[in-house]
């Protein structure tokens, strides 16, 4: 009875543990990096309403089942090329190069 008790308290505790080192989710993430590079509340809205436009495009690029893979993949290409365009008009060069910085850092694999 007391090792099935200690049991559950250390499985209880070790959930705790773990439920307090959950990642933050992506929109967490961005606000964070957005709030480090001294974006203007109107240029994070503009950053926000740019991100939500490429992903629904992007859900529509890969739902299409007219379009070989090759296609997809180059029109998906494309999109991201307009999106970092866009991003890039928003930002000043110092915010630029903290943003690809992020980006660099949050596509590394991690082990």
């Amino acid at each position: 009875m007391k090792k099935s008790l200690l049991m559950g308290l250390m499985l209880l505790a070790a959930s705790a543990v773990f439920a307090q080192t959950k990642p933050k989710s992506m929109k967490e993430v961005r606000d964070s990096v957005f709030t480090s590079l001294n974006l203007s509340a109107e240029n994070k809205q503009k950053m926000h309403d740019l991100i939500l436009e490429v992903s629904k495009a992007k859900a529509e690029i890969t739902k299409d089942a007219s379009l070989t893979e090759e296609e997809k993949k180059a029109k998906l290409e494309e999109l991201s090329k307009a999106q970092s365009k866009k991003e890039q008009e928003i930002m000043t060069p110092e915010q630029r190069a903290a943003w690809a910085k992020f980006a660099k850092e949050y596509k590394r694999p991690k082990n």
